[in-house]
Parts: structure tokens; sequence; C-alpha cells
């Protein structure tokens, strides 16, 4: 009994003894997991996994834009030296040089765009190409043809800028009188002046009248400004207040005055114009002539033309109770458009990108390479219509 039970002690002491190697054994391999690193969960993984994506997507993005955008400089710069190098022409110039402001002139700081050189310039070859306008268009090719336009642009150009600081504005209703006067002067009205502008420029009548009709009123407005602006005119009103003072005395009379003195027509004639109604001249002149007495003078009158100077010969009234006068004058004009631009366009700094065209500072105008300001004619832009696009106006 005594040896069982010492059996069966020594046996539970085995068994513990096997518990206590086997707990430690365990206890052992727990701790080796825990210094093992434990792999990340998916829900810690993928944040990070998108942000590098995100990345990466982007440096690709950037990538393609910044070829892109080195690609398309490229491409305006190769277009750009075939246009002004080699002299490129057509649709798709006209497409891509309406769509990119390639310039052909900087005016201060306004660019001329070469789309609206290009539109100028197919007018006037087409204008050139039809056989009724060869007299007129003769010698207007190649490189001249290029200085016109750019003359006239460079105008335009010039008079824009100085109509907004006189606040001038051009009305749709103007433009359309103005179309009215002329269409009423064409032999065959409306029709008449249709075919004749299709066949001479290929331009329909509202083409006419945002590249003719329009830039005249603005010069024509503009024009009137500069001449009853004294500042510009100070010389001529000074030259104006001189003659008034030697009419006054007396040491000369009027005629001799006004032969001598007056820049008006009527100046060899003695300053005579014959007789006058109300309504034939300006408001201004009307006023101070019909004010005056029998072989008065006038102060200094000004008007748009300049300065006058106005004796009243006599007064006629007929038998209908219209009265007439008969007046001499003399004039001192005040500048005209043409010669405030040259003056002006002088101080501005102009560059020309035309193929062989260059900015001659000291004649204000475009230029061939070649030429000097001695070898051409001045440009108007206040005379007649003609290639330029100007018009004739009874204003």
């Amino acid at each position: 009994m005594n040896q069982t039970i010492k059996k069966s002690e020594s046996d539970l002491q085995k068994d513990t003894q096997q518990f206590k190697k086997e707990d430690h054994k365990n206890s052992n391999e727990e701790q080796a997991e825990k210094k093992l690193p434990q792999p990340e969960s998916e829900a810690d993984k993928t944040p990070k996994a998108k942000t590098s994506s995100k990345r990466r997507i982007l440096t690709v993005i950037l990538g393609i834009l910044s070829v892109l955008v080195v690609v398309f400089i490229l491409g305006i710069i190769i277009f750009g030296v075939g246009i002004y190098k080699f002299h490129l022409q057509g649709k798709i110039v006209d497409k891509i040089t309406s769509a990119i402001p390639y310039p052909a002139a900087i005016v201060g700081n306004k660019i001329i765009k070469y789309s609206d050189y290009l539109a100028e310039l197919d007018s006037l070859n087409y204008y050139i190409s039809q056989p009724q306008n060869a007299e007129a268009a003769a010698g207007l090719t190649g490189d001249v043809a290029k200085k016109t336009i750019m003359n006239k642009l460079i105008q335009q150009s010039f008079v824009d800028k100085k109509a907004v600081e006189y606040k001038i504005t051009v009305s749709n209703d103007e433009i359309q009188n103005e179309f009215d006067n002329i269409v009423s002067q064409a032999p065959g009205g409306l029709a008449d002046l249709t075919n004749s502008l299709k066949e001479s420029f290929n331009w329909d009548v509202n083409q006419f009248k945002e590249r003719a009709l329009k830039p005249y009123l603005y010069a024509f407005k503009l024009q009137q400004k500069i001449a009853m602006d004294d500042q510009i005119n100070s010389e001529a009103k000074k030259k104006a207040e001189d003659v008034l003072a030697l009419v006054k005395k007396g040491e000369e009379d009027f005629d001799s005055l006004a032969k001598k003195y007056s820049e008006d027509t009527s100046a060899s004639s003695g300053g005579d114009i014959g007789f006058i109604s109300k309504g034939d001249t300006v408001t201004e002149f009307e006023n101070a002539a019909f004010a005056l007495k029998k072989d008065e003078v006038s102060g200094i009158v000004k008007t748009e033309y300049g300065y006058h100077i106005i004796m009243l010969v006599d007064r006629i009234q007929s038998s209908d109770g219209t009265e007439s006068l008969h007046v001499k004058h003399i004039l001192i004009k005040s500048k005209s458009i043409d010669q405030w631009l040259v003056e002006e366009l002088a101080k501005t700094k102009i560059d020309v990108f035309i193929g062989g065209l260059k900015w001659e500072k000291k004649c204000s105008q475009v230029l061939l390479k070649s030429e000097s300001c001695g070898d051409q004619n001045t440009n108007s832009i206040n005379s007649n219509q003609d290639v330029n696009g100007n018009v004739n106006s009874s204003q």
C-alpha cells in the first residue's frame, strides 16, 4: 500500500516537472514571438500605398505637361520664324495668327496683331489684282504694299489710343448715317456701292463699315479735338494774335494782310470769300460774322479749321427776308491730324516686325529697309479714299 502511494507521488512529481518544462518552453516561445517584427495589417498598409501611387501619377502628369509646354513653345517659335522670315500666308496662317496674337508691330504698349496686318494685306492684294484698279494700284506691290498697310495700321492704332484719352466715341448710328451719305452719292445707290466694294476689296457692307468708315469717323472727330486745342495749336494762335494786332494798327489794309498771312485758298483774293447765308459755314464762324457791323473786324474766332479774323464788307437782305453777308477773312490754320501724328509718333516707341520694313523716327514713317526719309511720300490718314481704306465724306 505504502509503495503504491509513494509510486503515485513519484509519478506526480515527474508530471509536475514535465508541466513546468513545457510551461517554461511555451513562455520562451511567446517572448520570442513578441521580439519578432509583426507584419502590417491591410488597414495600416493602404494609406501609405495610396499616397505613393498618387505621387507617381502626379509626377507622370507633370512630366507630360512639361513636354507639351516645351513642344507648344517650340511650335510657336518655329511658326513665328515662318511668318516673319519666310512670310508665310494662307488660310492656316490666318487661323493660327487669329488665335495666337503674333505682333506685326508694337506702338507704345499696344500690339498690332499679325492677323490684322494679314487681313489688310489680303484686301490690298485683292484690290491690286483687279484689272479695273491697275492704274490706281500702280507700284503697290511687294514690300511697298506692306509698307502702305503698316503705316495705316500704326496711324490707326495711335488714333484709337488718343480717341480714348479724348473720350471720343463713334456710335453705330453715326456709322450708318455716314454710310447712307455715301450711298446717296453713289450713282447706282446701294447696289452699285455693294458691287464696288466686292469687286475692289472683296468686302461686304459690314466689313466696309468696320474697316473703313469707323476708323475714318474716329480720325475725323480727333481732328476736330486737335483743332480746338489751344495748347496743341499755341503757335498758330500766337500768329493769329500778331496778325490781328497788325489789322488793328491799320498801317496795312485787310486785303494786303490777308494776302501776306492767310493760309486759306482765299488769300490770293485778299481773303474775300463772297456772300454767305446762315448754314453755309461752321457755327462759330457764322455767329461771329452775323454779329459784325459793316466794315467791322472781329477778334480771334476759333473753329475746327483754325483761327479766323473776319471782316464784314456788306450786309444784304433779300425780298424774302433772307440775310446774306459779304465777308473777308484771314485764316491761320490749326494743326492737321497728319501734322500732329508726325509729331506724336516721333515721340513714341515703335517696333515693326515685318520683314523688309523698318520704323524711321525722323519722319514718323514705316519705310523699306533700303529707303531713307527723303525717298518716300508721306502717307496721310486723312487723304481721300484709295487703297488705304480711307473714304471721301461731305463732313
